[in-house]
C-alpha cells in the first residue's frame, strides 16, 4: 500500500504546487524531489589474491609511515595517513611508542636504512579474533645508531633483523582493510 500511495502524494504535491504558483503569479516553486539514500556497502568480494596483494599494499604504506616517523625521531601524534592503514590496537599502541621516543629524547646518528627483506601469508597459527588475512615480514635496519637526548648509545648501528607478524581486518567505520595488530621481535635469521 505504501508503494501505491507515495506517488499520488508526490503528484498531489506538484499539482498543489502548481497551483499555488499560479494563483500567486510568482516565479515557480521549484520542486525537490529526495535523492534515495545509498544502502551502506560491506568490505569488498575480493578474491584470496587480491586480498593478499591489498593486504601487503597496506602493509607497506603503515610501514613507510612508521619508518618515517622514526627518522624524525617520534612524534606527538602519528600522521593522519596512518588512520588509513592502521586502527587499534595497533594504532594507539605505536602512537604512544613514538610519542615516548619524542619526549625522551632519542635520534638516529647517521642515515638509517629500513627494508622488507620478505614478505608472505602468515598460516598456520591461531590467528586473533577478526582477522581477515595475517602477514609475516622479515625487516632489515641497519646504518645508524641511535642515542638518547644525554648521548647515551641505545643501539650501535649494526644490522638488526626483525621478524613481524601483521593481522589486518576491515574497519567498520569505512570498511577499509587495516593493520590492527602489528608484533615485532628481534630474530638471529629471518625464518621466510
Amino acid at each position: 500500500m505504501l508503494k501505491l500511495f507515495r506517488p499520488v502524494v508526490a503528484v498531489t504535491a506538484v499539482l498543489l504546487a502548481v497551483v499555488l504558483t499560479g494563483c500567486a503569479g510568482g516565479d515557480p516553486v521549484p520542486i525537490v524531489t529526495p535523492s534515495p539514500t545509498p544502502t551502506p556497502t560491506g568490505p569488498p568480494v575480493l578474491t584470496d589474491d587480491e586480498l593478499y596483494a591489498l593486504a601487503v599494499s597496506q602493509y607497506e604504506k603503515a610501514y613507510a609511515i612508521i619508518i618515517d616517523v622514526e627518522r624524525q625521531g617520534g612524534a606527538v601524534a602519528l600522521p593522519d595517513a596512518s588512520r588509513d592503514v592502521m586502527m587499534d590496537p595497533a594504532w594507539t599502541a605505536y602512537n604512544d611508542m613514538y610519542l615516548h621516543m619524542l619526549l625522551n629524547g632519542d635520534r638516529f646518528v647517521g642515515e638509517p636504512q629500513h627494508n622488507i627483506t620478505a614478505i608472505a601469508r602468515l598460516n598456520g597459527e591461531a590467528l586473533a579474533d577478526g582477522t581477515v588475512i595475517a602477514l609475516q615480514t622479515c625487516e632489515l635496519y641497519e646504518g645508524a645508531s641511535v642515542i638518547d637526548k644525554d648521548g647515551n648509545t641505545i643501539h650501535d648501528g649494526s644490522s638488526v633483523i626483525e621478524y613481524a607478524k601483521v593481522y589486518l581486518k576491515y574497519d567498520t567505520t569505512d570498511n577499509q582493510l587495516k593493520v590492527f595488530i602489528l608484533n615485532k621481535e628481534a630474530v638471529d635469521t629471518c625464518p621466510l
